[in-house]
C-alpha cells in the first residue's frame, strides 16, 4: 500500500489487514525500493505520493508492468482515470470506496493471478 495519508492506511489496513499481508510506503521513493524488494502481488498506490513524479530515477518500475497495479484517489474526474490506466495500471478506485467494493477489486486482481 502505497499511500502517504497514515489515516488513509490505517483503513486500508483495517479493511484488509486480516486477509492480506500489507507493506506500507509512505512515500513514492519507498514504495519504488519495496517494489523492488519485496516484488509484490499487488500495489495499491494514491495518486499523489510525495517524490514520486515521472522523471524520478525508477519511476516506471512502480508501472509495475505484470504486476497488479491501482490506484486510488480523492480525484475522480476522467481525465485522472485515463491517466492512471495509460501509465499501466490495472484499475483506478476513488476515494471514498467501500469495503465491499475494495475487496472486491483486490480479489479479482489476486485471483485472476491464479
Amino acid at each position: 500500500i502505497a499511500e502517504d495519508t497514515e489515516s488513509n492506511f490505517i483503513l486500508i489496513n483495517a479493511i484488509l489487514g486480516r486477509l492480506y499481508r500489507l507493506k506500507h510506503a509512505k512515500d513514492g521513493m519507498e514504495a519504488v525500493t519495496m517494489f523492488e524488494e519485496v516484488h509484490p502481488d499487488l500495489i495499491l498506490m494514491d495518486m499523489k505520493m510525495p517524490t514520486l513524479t515521472e522523471s524520478t530515477p525508477h519511476a516506471s518500475s512502480v508501472n509495475c508492468t505484470g504486476h497488479p497495479h491501482h490506484r486510488l484517489t480523492a480525484y475522480a474526474y476522467e481525465h485522472d482515470k485515463q491517466a492512471a490506466l495509460k501509465a499501466g495500471c490495472n484499475d483506478f478506485l476513488t476515494k471514498p470506496f467501500t469495503q465491499e467494493v475494495l475487496k472486491e477489486t483486490i480479489k479479482k486482481w489476486l485471483d485472476d493471478k491464479g
